[in-house]
């Protein structure tokens, strides 16, 4: 991945040569420019890219669409950092595009910026007040921060202002999603096209809905409806998305719904590069073979950047494995150790991170009854495919477990399945605990006959195998508190999705 990201960079550039100054060029780079945004859209991202890597911007729009598909792109294979950078320059050169403010608060979404996302979240809501995207992002922001109550309220007041909003209902079952509610996503929107049966928008989430959930039939159907409706309402841009996300879906061989004639196709484009190639086979993926079931937890770096602390039963029985960081970088690991006392596992890295991304052996403190603390973690995220942590809060309730276990300690933070290795921490940043899931809860169920109400569980630091080389002292070296954003931003690189199949 970090060679695809490398190779795009320095395409990008590139850009700031001087191009012949064709009239051929002229002529196609608005048809050059909609096609890659088409694809963009449809997630077909290679194609988008070899479009873009035929560019040749002459004028001060060409460049501003430009740096707002090349930004948009970098963002698509995580390399959020750079994204920003033509961003900005977007941003720079049209200061009220919606398109360009929406793109900015996904992105510093992604960085954990979250002041920054409230800023462009407002802006993009002032330009465009019929837009639902704003208050989505506002509320998955605060559901990343492990503010629940407050994203639902805001939701719940977006659909009451808007009730027979298209745009507002598809970003309220987007929130849904996004919280694992799926069933009740899909509900909302069936629910609204019974209303409004002739809303393109609707139909067009709730086929990627049923095509995630692996009902392509009915998706197609869904699909190809949304872009009937689309072109019934003269919205010529979304009809082409939907039928390019449908043409690719279907593996159809050679239909192209963008452009049909020759007239208007793109220039000839220079040779194809190692950035396509690299792209094509899917470097911002797990390196693992098609169609497998991926599934996974959480965990958090130690050892200076060379270790990954898990769950053992995350890994259990998996073949391979692969960690994927905050910030998108994907690295192979394998099995250092696996604890035969507690639900522990260490995972050593392929290529290590810098030692700034670790956890310090001294950033580690036992809790006591009281004591505020945040879970951080990717629940569901191998369902969801959400590639960013969020927090969840609470309180330790009880420092022993079931059945006064002192390897094991209660807390009220809300646990979902997938964030089970994750890190507990106070609000210094010191890790308390570790995250263990509902899969042992269940198998607390089956063993002792009942299932503990509005309680978790974490494994206290000190059942950490001695290979972790972590200290607990008394004065852990964190000790200044944080705010959940600071927090957040904080560990956000050292906080990670743990992967395998079986």
């Amino acid at each position: 991945m970090k060679k695809t990201i490398h190779l795009l960079q320095a395409f990008l550039l590139s850009v700031g040569c001087v191009f012949s100054h064709t009239g051929q060029a002229a002529e196609n780079n608005d048809q050059l420019f909609r096609r890659a945004a088409v694809y963009l859209e449809a997630k077909r991202i290679p194609e988008s890219i070899q479009l873009i890597e035929s560019a040749q911007p002459q004028s001060a729009e060409d460049r501003f669409y430009f740096h707002l598909i090349a930004g948009q792109l970098l963002y698509e294979q995580s390399a959020y950092e750079k994204s920003l950078v033509y961003l900005q320059k977007a941003n720079d050169a049209v200061a009220d595009s919606y398109k360009v403010q929406i793109a900015l608060a996904k992105t510093q979404s992604k960085l954990g910026r979250f002041t920054a996302v409230r800023l462009h979240a407002g802006t993009a809501k002032k330009i465009d007040p019929d837009a639902g995207e704003p208050d989505l992002l506002l509320a998955q922001s605060e559901l990343a921060l492990g503010k629940t109550d407050m994203a639902k309220e805001r939701i719940a007041t977006m659909l009451r202002s808007k009730p027979n909003s298209p745009r507002h209902t598809v970003a309220a079952a987007k929130f849904m999603v996004s919280n694992g509610e799926t069933k009740e996503a899909t509900n909302l929107l069936n629910d609204f096209l019974q209303k409004q049966p002739d809303a393109p928008e609707v139909h067009d989430y709730l086929a990627d809905i049923e095509y995630s959930n692996g009902n392509s039939g009915l998706s197609f159907k869904l699909k190809q409806k949304a872009a009937d409706l689309y072109e019934a309402k003269h919205k010529k841009f979304d009809k082409e998305v939907a039928l390019a996300w449908l043409d690719f879906k279907q593996n159809r061989a050679s239909s192209d719904p963008v452009m049909q004639s020759d007239e208007g196709k793109a220039p000839a484009q220079r040779p194809k590069s190692d950035l396509i190639s690299a792209v094509t086979k899917g470097n911002n993926k797990f390196p693992f073979p098609e169609g497998v079931s991926i599934f996974g937890g959480s965990g958090f770096i130690i050892d200076s950047g060379r270790k990954i602390v898990t769950n053992r039963h995350v890994i259990e029985g998996g073949k391979e494995f692969a960690i994927r960081t905050g910030y998108g970088e994907i690295i192979r690991a394998k099995v250092f150790l696996k604890s035969e006392l507690d639900d522990i596992a260490i995972l050593e890295l392929e290529s290590s991170l810098p030692p700034e991304r670790s956890i310090k052996d001294t950033e580690y403190s036992k809790p006591t009854v009281g004591t505020a603390v945040v879970t951080m973690g990717y629940p569901l995220w191998y369902i969801l495919g959400e590639s960013s942590p969020s927090l969840t809060n609470g309180i330790v309730s009880k420092e022993t477990g079931i059945k006064e276990n002192k390897g094991t300690f209660q807390l009220t933070a809300k646990i979902n399945k997938g964030s089970s290795g994750g890190p507990v921490f106070d609000m210094s940043g010191n890790v308390v605990g570790i995250t263990v899931g509902k899969l042992d809860l269940l198998r607390i169920q089956e063993k002792e006959g009942f299932l503990p109400e509005d309680v978790n569980f974490a494994i206290h630091v000190d059942r950490m195998p001695t290979e972790a080389n972590i200290k607990i002292e008394a004065g852990a070296k964190n000790s200044t508190p944080l705010s959940i954003e600071n927090l957040y931003q904080k560990m956000l690189g050292k906080v990670v999705m743990v992967a395998t199949y079986k």
